[in-house]
C-alpha cells in the first residue's frame, strides 16, 4: 500500500514541485515509519515528556552507527 501512494506522491510532485521544494527524497520524508516516528514525537510532546527522553530515543539510531565515535547530537 505504501508504494501506491509513493506513486501519487511523485504524481504530484510532477505536476506541483512547488509543493516539494525543501524535499530531497520523497520516501524518507513521507514513508510510514518517519510517519510513526513524528506521531510518537508530538504525543510525547503532547503529554508532557522531558525533550530529553524525546532526543534519546529520536537519536538511537545515529547514536548506534556511530560506533566508536561520538555523533553530533542536540544537547
Amino acid at each position: 500500500m505504501e508504494e501506491l501512494f509513493f506513486e501519487r506522491l511523485d504524481t504530484v510532485r510532477e505536476h506541483r514541485p512547488d509543493l516539494f521544494a525543501l524535499v530531497e527524497d520523497v520516501r524518507e520524508e513521507y514513508g510510514v515509519f518517519c510517519s510513526f516516528h513524528h506521531g510518537a514525537t508530538s504525543e510525547a510532546v503532547n503529554v508532557g515528556v522531558a525533550l530529553g527522553i524525546i532526543d534519546a530515543n529520536n537519536q538511537w539510531r545515529r547514536m548506534n552507527q556511530a560506533g566508536t565515535s561520538r555523533p553530533a547530537l542536540t544537547m
